[in-house]
């Protein structure tokens, strides 16, 4: 399967969703945890963000310095959407079969 996503107008392909891709989403994801309860700073969870960004997408910013961090997320977020587009659909695949959509409307009447 291919993933690709655009950053700064730039499209980049994104490595195979593999287990250590997922791993690196769930660290990316804990690192806002992290920071409310003191563990880390808010620059760290930065570096952490930006970090993800080049492990995925090298080059999609110079450097976090000088890079606008808000950038930096709506990236972390893009490259998570486009992993998890697919199992969307999927979903979305299952939850529109008239069985499925039978299913649930017998279940609502047994309520």
């Amino acid at each position: 399967m291919d993933y690709k996503v655009k950053i700064n107008g730039k499209e980049y392909t994104l490595p195979v969703r593999t287990i250590a891709v997922d791993e690196k989403m769930s660290r990316l994801a804990a690192l806002g945890k992290r920071c409310k309860t003191g563990e880390i700073t808010r620059r760290e969870v930065m570096e952490g963000q930006y970090r993800f960004v080049e492990e995925m997408a090298p080059g999609a910013f110079p450097d976090l310095e000088t890079a606008d961090v808000n950038m930096i997320l709506k990236a972390c977020m893009d490259i998570v959407n486009v992993y998890a587009a697919p199992s969307l659909e999927m979903l979305q695949g299952v939850l529109n079969n008239p069985d499925m959509k039978k299913a649930v409307e017998l279940a609502k009447l047994n309520q």
